[in-house]
């Protein structure tokens, strides 16, 4: 008998039975507090898990009207150079900030998601905690047939395989997220670079005020493409 299961005092053997059994209980009980602690973590991660997606996806329709405008601007004829160049720079702009918002999002989602992965792995664990508790609280209170022994210790067996994979998809979504996390920070020092606009005083104010209007027109833009969204 292990120190840790040695009763706290002296008596005859129903005593210590009855003691050994009211700390199975005790040990059975707490393990099922905790996988439900547990389960309410693990809820709370999916729903945040979720609500980042959604953030990604509009970050990504963001990006795409962006591309959009980028195409749109390439097409562009028949006026100044200085203009089109104007226009185009802030189209560039936009378009690297968007995909750095994207890339930011994304790996918001994947720390989620992981975080989302992890609890999963650690309710799988206590799960099996609980059931070797629950196990050894029966043990105690009656005696099983062979056939019975058998499919607990089957169950138990599923049970670690579980958690072993639960422990395993943990690793690799946080490794994920970790990747979109430098990928994210490469993309926001992409965005940061300044693009330079060469040419006269008249053509670099020329540049700053279509820039000012773009921006304008731009932010109406999002503006109805987001009232359409919520219309739908």
């Amino acid at each position: 008998m292990g120190d840790d299961e040695a009763p706290l005092f002296e008596g005859t053997d129903e005593e210590i039975a009855a003691a050994k059994k009211i700390q199975a209980m005790h040990r059975g009980r707490a393990a099922r507090a905790n996988v439900e602690k547990l389960k309410a973590d693990r809820q709370a991660a999916k729903e945040e898990a979720e609500a980042a997606a959604k953030s990604l996806k509009l970050a990504e329709e963001t990006a795409m009207l962006a591309a959009e405008t980028e195409r749109e601007l390439g097409e562009i004829t028949g006026t100044e150079d200085e203009q089109q160049a104007a226009v185009k720079l802030q189209a560039m702009q936009r378009g690297r900030k968007a995909r750095a918002r994207v890339a930011e999002l994304k790996a918001q989602k994947l720390a989620a998601e992981a975080a989302a992965a992890a609890a999963e792995a650690r309710t799988e664990e206590a799960e099996v905690s609980a059931s070797t508790a629950g196990a050894a609280e029966e043990e105690v209170s009656f005696e099983g047939t062979e056939e019975e022994h058998e499919a607990a210790a089957k169950l138990q067996a599923v049970q670690r395989g579980r958690a072993a994979r639960a422990k395993l998809r943990a690793e690799r979504a946080a490794a994920a997220a970790k990747v979109a996390e430098v990928e994210a920070q490469m993309a926001q020092t992409d965005a940061a670079e300044a693009i330079h606009f060469e040419g006269t005083e008249e053509e670099q104010s020329a540049a700053v005020k279509l820039q000012s209007n773009f921006r304008g027109h731009m932010a109406r833009r999002e503006v109805a493409a987001e009232r359409a969204r919520a219309a739908a």
